[in-house]
């Protein structure tokens, strides 16, 4: 689970998958499959949280 939300934070951060892969320690395609599912689910970068 905090591969996952490893993954989802670097991303949120406005980097690429390459950049999140790296940074997370994942392999390319499992951050890719991480951010589809997240996007599926209905996550978006453009939407900014309320604080």
């Amino acid at each position: 689970m905090g591969e996952v939300r490893e993954v989802l934070r670097v991303w949120l951060s406005e980097a690429g998958v390459r950049r999140v892969a790296e940074r997370a320690g994942v392999d390319r395609k499992t951050a890719r499959r991480y951010v589809e599912a997240a996007q599926a689910a209905g996550l978006a970068r453009d939407v900014v949280p309320v604080s």
